[in-house]
């Protein structure tokens, strides 16, 4: 794996305290992940990620084929739109969804009822699945990156000042493991002060 679990862990918790601080509806952030975790693995650990967005897909259960989407199938095709999209990052070699810890609350808002655990996903390129139609063990995925999609994504959230600002908050504040994270006090995007403490644990282990 790019990265250790506890760091991966770290990015997590820190972009998930930041977005409820905001009370932003966290597990449907995709995006603030993606933008974050980027600037995060930029800033202290000189790695170069590419937000990306487009279509996702990962198989829940090998049993019941319940799959884990975002963007439209129709047929034998696959799109994506600014309605229906998935983020993540693209480092070259492997993707990393900092997101993906909270595909149970994202998947119970679309009334799945099954229990979904919190997991990292962080996988080779070369691990991926070459299409929707050959995800066959748990935690296959496929996915299909949209690059206008992506230009115009990046384009439109870094040129709102309020998603920069909690850009560079979340570097500010970021350390690595296991040097501890400070409380901290900061402003959120309606001139309102929040207090950001690092959530406990809930990584229940790999997809």
């Amino acid at each position: 794996m790019l990265l250790p679990l506890a760091d991966y862990e770290r990015i997590f918790l820190t972009v998930k305290a930041i977005l409820d601080a905001e009370d932003a509806m966290t597990a449907h952030a995709c995006q603030f992940f993606a933008l974050m975790g980027a600037a995060i693995l930029f800033t202290h650990y000189g790695v170069r990620a590419k937000p990306a967005f487009g279509a996702a897909f990962l198989l829940l259960d090998e049993e019941t084929k319940d799959i884990l989407s975002y963007g439209r199938v129709e047929g034998n095709t696959i799109s994506s739109d600014d309605k229906r999209y998935h983020a993540w990052l693209d480092t070259g070699d492997y993707v990393i969804d900092f997101m993906a810890p909270l595909y149970g609350e994202a998947m119970r808002a679309k009334g799945y009822t099954k229990v979904v655990p919190r997991l990292v996903l962080q996988h080779s390129k070369s691990s991926l699945a070459p299409s929707i139609f050959d995800l066959k063990k748990r935690g296959d995925c496929f996915l299909a990156p949209n690059n206008a999609l992506s230009q115009y994504m990046v384009s439109y959230y870094l040129g709102e000042r309020q998603h920069r600002d909690m850009i560079e908050t979340a570097v500010r504040w970021y350390r690595k493991p296991p040097e501890p994270m400070d409380v901290v006090q900061t402003t959120g995007r309606k001139g309102v002060a929040h207090t950001l403490a690092l959530g406990q644990s809930i990584i229940d282990g790999i997809w």
